[in-house]
């Protein structure tokens, strides 16, 4: 059964993830939040540049940006078979 979580994480930070077993942390769509100032509102864009960064398959540093980032979270074993 696949699960889907949501985590918010403040800017400028670097988050250790555990689980209880062997994972490899890979990157899906990053969607970069963005101020219209025509409009004064907030839209999601496709991020040029990274809105996070995967540390040694453990951690996620993110950077002075907002937006939002799929991470996917693979169990080691199934990851290898690939």
């Amino acid at each position: 059964m696949q699960q889907t979580h949501l985590f918010m994480l403040p800017p400028n930070t670097l988050t250790k993830i555990e689980t209880n077993r062997e994972t490899r942390l890979r990157l899906g769509y990053s969607q970069q939040s963005v101020y219209d100032y025509s409009t004064q509102s907030y839209h999601y864009q496709d991020s040029e540049s990274p809105i996070i960064q995967l540390v040694n398959n453990e951690a996620i540093r993110t950077y002075d940006k907002y937006g939002k980032v799929t991470v996917i979270v693979e169990d080691d074993h199934h990851a290898r078979s690939d």
